[in-house]
Formats: structure tokens, sequence, C-alpha cells
């Protein structure tokens, strides 16, 4: 069986590829009421990326404490590292978040 067929089924039955095992995940806090964030974290997901979920009653002051200002923020707010993301940012985007000491070369 050649590397990239085992590697394909690898991915099939583990759900997850070994980029995402390799990055810590992003961190998401969202309020009780977010729908949005439902189909970004589900996003994030299919292009493996792990997150980690929160809620929050008030995620202000997250996103204050993030530097995200008031006229981009939505109902929930993700981290990685020194990086933040409110709203629908797309996965290719959020890749670059971690430093290239996280991504296979």
């Amino acid at each position: 069986m050649g590397r990239r067929r085992l590697l394909a089924l690898s991915l099939a039955v583990f759900g997850t590829s070994p980029r995402a095992q390799r990055r810590p995940p992003l961190s998401l806090i969202k309020t009780v009421a977010c729908r949005l964030s439902e189909t970004w974290v589900e996003h994030h997901q299919r292009a493996g990326l792990a997150v980690e979920v929160r809620n929050g009653a008030d995620i202000t002051p997250t996103a204050s404490h993030l530097g995200v200002p008031d006229a981009l923020r939505s109902c929930y707010t993700a981290q990685a590292g020194n990086y933040a993301a409110d709203g629908q940012v797309p996965a290719h985007e959020t890749r670059g978040f971690w430093p290239a000491s996280h991504t296979r070369q």
C-alpha cells in the first residue's frame, strides 16, 4: 500500500490530519445564543483544525483584551496564540495564526 493511500485511509479512520494534531486548538468563546459560530466551527473542523468552544454570557471583555475593535465584533471571538478572529474568518486565513514551529514542513 502506497504512503498516500495509507495516509488517506488513516485520515478517514481518525478524522483529523497530522497537521491539525501538531497545532494547538483554536480557542473560541461565544455567547450562548450565537448560532453563527456553529457554522464557523464546522468549517474549521472540516479543514482539519481543532477548535475548543466555551460559552460566555458576555464576550466583550475577551474581545477587548484581544484588541478586537468594537466595530468588528460579532457574537464570538476565536484566539490562537497572539492572534484573534471575530466573525466569519475562513480556515485558510486562521491557519496562518500559528508560527512555523507548529506547522508541518
